[in-house]
């Protein structure tokens, strides 16, 4: 975005958050417009504003009134808080002071709920700005950009997804095993780094989506997989006790009288055929079925 700022020849502010604090993302604001191409840029590093409120009075003072200008906000969802209060702030300085303006002002985040969020219904900044979406790059444009022959292109479009900021790691010409070789054992990555917080976008810390992939067990069976097929094993040699209705005594039960007429085909039989000891151990315990009347009966693994 930086780059077609400068491109367009208008005079433009380029500020990238950082989330450390308030403090340090106002002063890196100042050391941004001292780097600007604004007119009046110096009115926002002489002034060193303490708050957001006072940084966009400043800044709309710094733009030119007779001619287009940009002014970029990169990684806004650092600046943004459960509370809204930048939302508010940005909403005041908008309908005041920066609308009068003959500027573009260009709000970026490569989080994409939050970034929806900024301009849902509900919030302050609500229908104040038009929301963009940029593609990522076609399977041309990767192969123009890493210099490879179409069918590697189409295969490296896949395994970048067309982002810039992996496609920008892939030496010129150098082929698909290479670069995940090289991508695969840099833990700082931009391949490894974006699918880890596209993951953490998707499947926030309150869905749990981690704790349940962590609780089952390995090679995919489960309590409810490991149930014995009646189709291929037989009956089981019991069914458990029956719950009696309400007023009925419950009588024992009684021994299974005949066995299934084929031996296992395992040389130590298990009452769950499709899980191993080892598998079935994490489950071995006391069941428990409540009855319409209260009662429990225990049924054991």
């Amino acid at each position: 975005m930086e780059r077609f700022a400068e491109r367009s020849g208008a005079p433009f502010l380029f500020h990238a958050a950082t989330g450390a604090s308030p403090e340090a993302d106002l002063e890196r604001l100042s050391q941004d417009a001292r780097a600007s191409s604004l007119p009046l840029a110096s009115l926002l590093t002489a002034a060193r504003p303490a708050t957001w409120d006072a940084a966009f009075d400043v800044l709309a003072a710094a733009l030119p009134p007779d001619r287009a200008s940009v002014v970029v906000m990169d990684e806004v969802p650092y600046l943004m808080d459960a509370e809204g209060a930048f939302e508010g702030t940005l909403q005041r300085a908008w309908d005041r002071v920066l609308e009068m303006k003959p500027v573009l002002l260009v709000l970026i985040g490569s989080d994409l709920s939050m970034m929806e969020t900024l301009n849902s219904h509900g919030r302050p900044f609500h229908q104040r700005g038009r929301e963009m979406v940029p593609g990522p790059l076609n399977p041309a444009e990767v192969g123009e950009m890493l210099g490879l022959d179409p069918a590697p292109a189409f295969d490296a479009a896949l395994i970048t997804g067309g982002l810039p900021l992996i496609c920008a790691e892939w030496t010129h010409g150098a082929g698909i095993w290479e670069f995940l070789r090289a991508a695969l054992s840099d833990p700082v990555s931009a391949l490894p780094v974006s699918a880890e917080r596209s993951l953490a976008a998707e499947f926030p810390q309150q869905v749990q989506a981690r704790t349940v992939l962590s609780a089952i067990p390995a090679r995919g069976s489960t309590p409810h997989t490991a149930r014995p097929n009646s189709s291929r094993h037989g009956p089981p040699e019991h069914s458990g006790p029956r719950v009696a209705p309400p007023g009925e005594r419950r009588a024992p039960t009684p021994a299974p009288r005949h066995r299934h007429p084929h031996p296992h085909p395992h040389p130590h039989p298990h009452p769950h055929p499709a899980m191993t000891p080892a598998q079935g151990a994490p489950f071995r315990g006391t069941l428990c079925r409540l009855s319409r009347c209260g009662e429990v009966f225990p049924r054991t693994l």
